[in-house]
């Protein structure tokens, strides 16, 4: 394992100049995080002095209707933009390196994932939604990191939204007149959503505005949880989260893919697929 990590800094929205580092060997590991892994994935498919790590698709892109985003959109609005949204942008990403459209927050095999039930009902829904919609009421939407393409179809759906592209928080945790930020109604962000009964994994999540429930809620939703002996049990339960998130369009998955990283030979990972964390100790010289 190594002996000892230098950290270098990097600008996560210029993954060419962080290649460029590795190229130049003054720095012999990515990471996992804030890094597209389509193009880390392109860049090690023919360098064979490069060892590769990547996750399962447990990397969620999907965009939230926040407390307030809650109370101003009707479900039915929420589904229309679901269908909108979901139908103009999916096809870009769809195409893109490792990954694939998503219909449910959890890995589809990964605990808490919908029964054949609910995804039916989930569909349902989505089918009887109009194709198109247009909100022309002022709306504040966060959009962190989203492509310019993205964000002028969006536009056209939501013409009098003020979109904040300059702001990583998470709503819910911020107090907005403190921090002079306006609230939002909608976000757009990305997180590994695969829990594998990680009672962590629901203390981050409940803790913002994500599942159906939150905050106070959230936390007595977790207490029942984890004194629920039955193993059983506790999956119904958070599928049955899961499922009324989903059916109340309050968070809306779009696409999923791999966390990858890279490190220069003769290092080599010893990671598991099924978590994104970046354990540098387990990384190893052969």
């Amino acid at each position: 394992m190594p002996q000892g990590v230098t950290l270098v800094p990097v600008n996560p929205r210029n993954a060419d100049a962080t290649l460029k580092l590795f190229d130049e060997e003054k720095i012999n590991h990515i990471g996992t995080f804030r890094f597209p892994s389509d193009k880390l994935l392109a860049y090690a498919a023919d360098k064979k002095d490069v060892s590769v790590h990547s996750t399962y698709p447990n990397r969620l892109f999907w965009f939230s209707f926040t407390k307030k985003g809650r109370l101003n959109f009707s479900v039915p609005e929420r589904f229309a933009l679901r269908k909108a949204i979901r139908t103009g942008t999916l096809h870009k990403a769809s195409s893109r390196r490792g990954y694939k459209a998503a219909e449910q927050l959890f890995p589809a095999l990964g605990d808490g994932a919908l029964s054949e039930e609910h995804l039916s009902q989930l569909r349902k829904a989505f089918l009887d939604a109009p194709g198109t919609i247009v909100i022309n009421r002022p709306v504040v939407v966060w959009a962190w990191g989203m492509t310019k393409e993205d964000l002028d179809f969006l536009k056209t759906l939501l013409p009098a939204a003020k979109f904040v592209t300059d702001l990583l928080k998470l709503p819910g945790t911020v107090d907005y007149k403190k921090e002079g930020i306006e609230e939002p109604e909608i976000c757009f962000l990305s997180g590994d959503t695969s829990p594998q009964e990680d009672i962590s994994f629901f203390s981050y999540y409940l803790n913002f505005e994500f599942l159906h429930i939150y905050g106070e809620e959230g936390k007595i939703w977790l207490r029942d949880y984890m004194a629920t002996e039955d193993r059983k049990k506790r999956l119904a339960m958070a599928e049955e989260l899961h499922f009324k998130t989903l059916i109340n369009a309050e968070v809306i998955p779009m696409a999923a893919n791999t966390y990858a990283a890279i490190v220069k030979k003769p290092w080599t990972f010893n990671y598991s697929r099924f978590y994104a964390t970046n354990f540098v100790w387990r990384i190893t010289r052969n």
